[in-house]
């Protein structure tokens, strides 16, 4: 599925949250356990804390779309086991370009945290929701945070956390462990399929050799409300904005 998307194969679902998650994950979970560790490593709570669990001696079991009666069905669930059968949850909320679905005690976060929150008491220890997403989502995550608190649920500002897929991409392309030639092509494939979605981070703006002189005959305003992203050509930029833009001549 990876390389027909690669080389555009799959035009009509290439947009596809499910698609993205197989891709990735299906990859994921053949390589050594430290490699998507590091990539937890990038997950933060609203407030900055990382997920607190030393996962080192785990192994970890994915799980795709599983159903939970009553409460929908997460993209991934992870099950990390040690040694003595002591486990582990995890669940991964992947959004590519929507946001989550669901207002009010319908809220998706919210009912995948209050399932497993329940769910785990009896055999488990929730970790928390990760929710891995391509533009910020601070302002989703706190909505949904509101909402768990209101079901009065163990620890949630402590277990509800935040990622962006050029988090993934960074830690993948810095990852310094020891791989076999297949896991290195798997890795490989990773990153290319990442950059391939344009789930990069922003650096710096480049055109090449030609000058970027625009001088509109007006002034410009655009609201942040409106505004997701830059864009230029197919690449995406990384950037949240708390203001308005303003670009043209200086004003008269």
């Amino acid at each position: 599925m990876i390389q027909a998307e690669l080389h555009g194969k799959l035009f009509e679902i290439e947009n596809s949250e499910d698609v993205l998650t197989s891709n990735i994950f299906g990859l994921l979970k053949y390589l050594p356990n430290d490699v998507f560790l590091n990539i937890l490593d990038h997950a933060k709570t609203l407030s900055g804390k990382k997920i607190e669990f030393d996962l080192k001696s785990y192994i970890p079991e994915f799980i795709f779309w599983e159903n939970i009666k009553g409460y929908g069905e997460p993209d991934l669930i992870i099950k990390f086991r040690d040694k003595v059968g002591h486990e582990l949850i995890l669940c991964i909320e992947v959004k590519y370009y929507s946001s989550k679905s669901g207002y009010g005690d319908n809220d998706q976060l919210k009912r995948y945290f209050e399932a497993l929150s329940i769910s785990s008491k009896e055999k488990s220890c929730f970790l928390g929701i990760v929710y891995l997403t391509k533009y910020p989502s601070r302002k989703e995550l706190e909505d949904s945070l509101y909402l768990i608190k209101q079901k009065e649920l163990d620890d949630a500002e402590e277990k509800l956390f935040q990622l962006r897929w050029f988090e993934i991409t960074k830690s993948l392309e810095n990852y310094n462990g020891v791989l076999n030639r297949y896991e290195n092509l798997i890795l490989k494939d990773l990153i290319k399929y990442l950059k391939y979605k344009n789930f990069v981070e922003f650096s710096e703006f480049s055109f090449k050799s030609n000058d970027f002189n625009i001088s509109p005959d007006h002034f410009y305003v655009l609201n942040h409300q409106e505004f997701k992203s830059f864009s230029f050509l197919k690449q995406d930029f990384n950037i949240e904005v708390n203001e308005k833009i303003t670009y043209g001549d200086k004003y008269k």
